[in-house]
């Protein structure tokens, strides 16, 4: 049963599948759009969903999608928009890499879920390792597929016919428009879209029913490097913080270059100063932190490879780890030149997750949680600018006047 909440009713509706501890469904939320349904697998992370009161909110369901049918779920509800993350793992250049035969590979089951929900608007979010040449044939069948769901495999026909036939009919340019998908796909920073702290290179799809736009839809980036190097060159970087002028990190050629572009438009990337800067000062045990999740982790040490973060650059990316913590790239160089181990809440803050997010789990637990998620401004901004081609006839908000907007330190609440 949907669940009815005063406050969404009306507003254009979402189904996801691998919620993770919803990321991306804080920042599509942010956007407008509410949750009729919302699928993850890993307890762990219903758990925290749960214990932050996010599992009504967002009507989760803690399933494996091989197993649902999402029509027993949504009501009969319409469905504007199909999102998922599904599991990064199999394209990841840090796994094993298995791709199409690897049994986490979910991108059959999200497929298939577009193909029966009919979605008007899709948003998929991936590693960029999926756009690697080995896996250029499988991520154009992937996205051909979501082109036009409604050609299905037939029986006893191989992938490769299936893809054959797909593309042969994709190009006639013909047909049901309902049936059909202009899907953009790119790899992006995500510190070039919106107030993230973190230097984090995924591969995002985005989907319109072709009856609904005339071109793939794709948002312009909001943050950028130049935009940073300028605000250090001219010192108002350093002078924001407090700081006498510090080192760009850049030999003089290369910041002349990326001075040269215009980015006025653009605002600055984030750096790790930035987003943990306000944070309380670290405590030595769990139970005295003053924030959740926000004391010292000892045995902190660099390697080559792993060489931590500097403050007053966008973060190294978040990861996951294969047990939750990996190597050096979740510790911070200090202003000392010291080292240490950023926090839970530090990197949580640098994936741009809310304060008010909880973990009652042990570190590796919570740091994996925290790697595997999208961070919430990616499903805003992505969100907004799907919502833009519903059609006129849409009722939505106003989305530059009702709907918050994000800030460094506190993005996409979950109050």
């Amino acid at each position: 049963m949907v669940a009815e909440n005063p406050e969404t009713v009306g507003k254009p509706t979402c189904v996801e599948y691998c919620t993770g501890i919803g990321g991306l469904s804080a920042g599509l939320e942010t956007s407008g759009f509410r949750h009729v349904l919302g699928v993850e697998h890993d307890p762990a992370a219903v758990r925290t969903l749960t214990q932050n009161g996010l599992t009504k909110r967002w009507n989760i369901l803690e399933a494996d999608v091989r197993a649902v049918d999402p029509l027993d779920h949504i009501d009969g509800a319409e469905i504007d928009l199909f999102a998922s993350g599904v599991p990064c793992q199999p394209f990841s250049q840090g796994g094993v890499a298995k791709g199409a035969d690897d049994p986490r590979n979910l991108f059959p089951e999200a497929i298939e879920a577009v193909r029966s929900l009919k979605p008007k608007l899709g948003l998929f979010e991936n590693v960029r390792g999926l756009a690697r040449p080995v896996f250029a044939e499988f991520l154009e069948y992937v996205l051909d597929q979501l082109r036009f769901p409604a050609l299905l495999r037939r029986e006893n026909e191989s992938a490769e016919q299936h893809a054959e036939r797909l593309r042969t009919e994709i190009e006639k340019d013909g047909g049901d428009p309902q049936e059909r998908y202009l899907v953009e796909c790119h790899k992006i920073n995500v510190a070039d879209f919106g107030p993230i702290g973190q230097r984090r290179h995924r591969l995002i799809f985005t989907m319109v029913r072709s009856d609904l736009a005339e071109a793939p839809v794709w948002p312009e980036q909001t943050h950028s490097r130049e935009a940073l190097v300028k605000a250090k060159h001219d010192g108002s970087y350093w002078v924001e913080h407090g700081l006498p002028s510090g080192s760009i990190g850049l030999s003089p050629k290369r910041v002349d270059e990326l001075l040269a572009k215009n980015e006025a438009s653009l605002e600055r990337w984030l750096t790790l100063r930035d987003v943990i800067e306000d944070l309380p000062e670290l405590k030595a045990e769990p139970d005295d932190a003053l924030i959740d999740g926000h004391y010292f982790w000892p045995g902190a040490r660099v390697y080559r490879g792993h060489s931590g973060s500097l403050l007053d650059e966008p973060s190294k990316t978040i990861k996951a780890g294969v047990h939750g913590v990996p190597g050096g790239e979740h510790i911070v160089i200090l202003d000392s030149e010291k080292i240490r181990y950023l926090s839970v809440r530090e990197c949580a803050r640098i994936q741009a997750l809310s304060d008010k997010l909880v973990f009652d789990c042990d570190r590796s637990a919570a740091m994996r949680q925290i790697g595997n998620a999208v961070p919430p401004p990616i499903g805003e901004i992505f969100g907004t600018y799907l919502l833009d081609h519903l059609g006129e006839d849409s009722q939505w908000p106003d989305l530059e006047t009702d709907s918050p907007r994000t800030t460094p330190q506190a993005v996409a609440s979950i109050a």
